[in-house]
């Protein structure tokens, strides 16, 4: 199984609401269900955001122990100690780690935008002292991540109008819309989500990007440059 699979299975699921649709046979169900699932478990901020979005109970078609993995990866990530109420503690330790990592990261992330590689290692590196847990500390790598890309695809260049800034952050590989979307905003202050899809849009019909998929639906579509002739 493909990362590129495991994706496609979750942002499917998620589309149907993690109920099998009556057109998709139980056997593919099942066969996206536990691609979904080993994404999961392999990714602690994935998991969380997916028991955030199940109100951390279980849906009728996930198996209970799968749930119970799922619950255990995403304590641990919040640091919620043996013995707790696990449920009841997960949701305070990321409701206060959600409200320290607003007030972090925006002055963070200013100081990775003037660094060069070396000072973005040594500004990680003070971050991941302040983190409290293994949820804040791979936020916090993400953003370096993200700011690494985005200085790599040229996307920090403030003369880029959204179109030249689309294509930058799209690539000869398939991507999710709502990934170079993503990219899109972080790079620019000031764009709206609903304007970026429309631009998406717009430069697949121009030929510009080649599309898979409802464009509609951002996690479930996909873009990428098209081959060259």
């Amino acid at each position: 199984m493909t990362g590129v699979e495991a994706w496609r299975a979750l942002g499917a699921l998620q589309a149907w609401g993690w109920q099998r649709p009556p057109s998709v046979e139980e056997e593919a169900f099942e066969a996206s269900l536990r691609r979904a699932l080993a994404l999961l478990w392999e990714d602690a901020l994935i998991a969380l955001d997916v028991l955030e979005a199940w109100d951390w109970q279980r849906p009728a078609v996930v198996a209970r122990e799968d749930f119970e993995r799922m619950l255990r990866i995403g304590t641990v990530a919040l640091g919620v100690g043996e013995g707790a109420e696990p449920i009841a503690s997960a949701r305070a330790n990321r409701e206060r780690s959600m409200s320290r990592l607003a007030a972090y990261l925006p002055a963070f992330n200013e100081r990775l935008a003037g660094a060069d590689e070396a000072r973005s290692a040594a500004l990680l590196d003070d971050a991941l002292r302040w983190s409290e847990n293994a949820f804040e500390a791979e936020t916090l790598r993400c953003c370096a991540r993200a700011r690494a890309d985005r200085r790599k695809r040229g996307l920090d260049d403030e003369g880029l109008g959204i179109d030249d800034l689309i294509l930058r952050a799209a690539s000869p590989r398939w991507q999710k819309v709502a990934m170079v979307v993503g990219l899109v905003l972080s790079a620019r202050r000031g764009l709206h989500e609903a304007d970026v899809a429309r631009n998406v849009e717009a430069l697949v019909a121009r030929g510009l990007l080649a599309a898979r998929g409802d464009l509609s639906r951002m996690t479930s579509s996909e873009v990428r440059i098209p081959p060259a002739a």
